[in-house]
């Protein structure tokens, strides 16, 4: 090496090592890093009773609307899932929408309120849930409900300041940095592990091998889970195997508990229905049946927020028995096609997400859902998980290899000023 090159080197460095660290978005953190906003949540979002109450019914009515087309799309299946958890996760990411993904995605979702307001109601929403464990009861444990939020971004990704303070102010996240171009399954597995931390191991793999690779660029997580004791637990020695009916009219036998208490009941010209509370009150488990048990497919395809509203308002409290089956079951779904289905189609345009002027290709190209119930004498625990997974949606490019293991002319470039600083010619890199 030639005196002038090696004085060369050392200037660079030396201007390197004096240089001031950027703050651009991704520039300064790495794997491990959280790149979140420097606002705090909102604890005490301003949001009024109308605007709660028309969240909840737009919440209801998309509920309904996604068992209709699970219903029709797995027909004569067990279903359970949390319409809950759903909103959430794609609520982050309606967030950083725009163009026909914003719109077709409000439509489905059936999101009506005014942006800010809907991401406003949402966090209203979530810390009001979560005082549901701080009651006073006599007997029993109080219930048990956790619904918490992560995100998992491209480390060195310009994901907007605008974006990650939606998602800090409302949702209590902040984006965990990761590398999803070197290491896409360890992070999947990372990913994974905290669902299961957070839903007590009741979701696990809730992302399947394959399912994060090196074009994903980011993860919207929602866990909920819920274990509550009965505010009238059943008795075990009454429970019994007994028939219970199927849609088609044969009999199986399963175990059926009872039990007789003051319950909440309704009885209507189409549907009947009783509402059991947990210990505490504030939560109840409510079973709903066409008057005509022969009719079940049909009313189930007419069952809808209305309808549902209907039977919770006309709930009296009673002296009578319940039976109930005792019963536990998972729920595995991949929603992107059941959505696309329902009208939602387009799933690339989310340019809120990143620096103005970044290339925007952005997709959704996942959005998968695992939920797990268990339903006995004593009480019920639920829990599910939802993931969005978005990815570059550029087609991915065949890879250059290129070998200068031969003659070649070489340039040092100032691009901004089209300038040749340094000009060589490499012959025999052993000279």
């Amino acid at each position: 090496m030639t005196r002038l090159s090696t004085l060369l080197i050392a200037t660079a460095l030396l201007l390197a090592a004096c240089a001031e660290p950027t703050d651009e978005p991704g520039d300064t953190e790495g794997p491990g890093d959280l790149l979140r906003s420097s606002l705090e949540r909102d604890a005490n979002p301003d949001v009024d009773a109308d605007t709660r109450a028309r969240l909840s019914a737009d919440n209801r009515a998309f509920a309904f609307d996604l068992l209709h087309q699970i219903r029709a799309d797995e027909p004569g299946e067990n279903i359970f899932y949390s319409p809950h958890s759903i909103s959430i996760a794609l609520a982050m990411a309606y967030g950083g929408a725009s163009g026909g993904t914003y719109d077709e995605m409000g439509e489905v979702l059936r999101f009506t309120l005014d942006e800010d307001d809907l991401h406003r109601a949402f966090n209203a929403l979530d810390l009001d849930l979560a005082t549901r464990g701080d009651v006073d009861v006599e007997e029993g444990d109080p219930p048990t409900l956790r619904v918490l939020n992560a995100t998992w971004g491209q480390y060195d990704y310009p994901f907007s300041d605008s974006y990650l303070d939606k998602l800090a102010v409302n949702y209590g996240a902040g984006l965990r940095a990761v590398d999803f171009i070197s290491e896409p399954e360890e992070n999947r597995l990372r990913i994974n592990e905290w669902v299961e931390e957070k839903t007590e191991g009741r979701i696990e793999d809730l992302l399947p091998e394959e399912a994060i690779d090196s074009l994903t660029r980011l993860v919207l997580t929602n866990a909920i889970y819920f274990l509550a004791g009965w505010e009238y637990p059943f008795d075990e020695d009454v429970t019994d195997d007994r028939p219970f009916t199927l849609a088609d009219g044969t009999t199986i036998d399963a175990p059926i508990m009872r039990q007789n208490e003051v319950f909440g009941f309704y009885q209507g010209d189409q549907t009947r229905a009783a509402s059991l509370p947990y210990v505490g009150g504030d939560l109840s488990f409510i079973a709903l049946k066409p008057a005509d048990p022969a009719d079940f497919d049909t009313w189930a395809d007419g069952l809808d927020q209305a309808h549902f509203d209907a039977v919770i308002d006309g709930l009296s409290n009673s002296q009578g028995t319940v039976s109930l089956p005792k019963f536990e079951l998972e729920g595995d779904y991949d929603l992107k096609g059941l959505f696309e289905s329902m009208g939602w189609t387009n799933y690339h345009e989310l340019a809120g997400m990143v620096e103005e002027g970044f290339h925007d290709e952005l997709e959704i190209s996942a959005i998968l859902h695992k939920s797990f119930i268990s339903l006995d004498e004593e009480g019920t625990e639920a829990a599910a998980a939802t993931a969005v997974i978005i990815r570059d949606g550029s087609a991915p490019q065949d890879p250059i290899a290129m070998a200068f293991d031969r003659p070649f002319i070489y340039a040092i470039y100032d691009h901004p000023t089209d300038s040749i600083l340094f000009l060589g010619e490499m012959v025999d890199p052993t000279q």
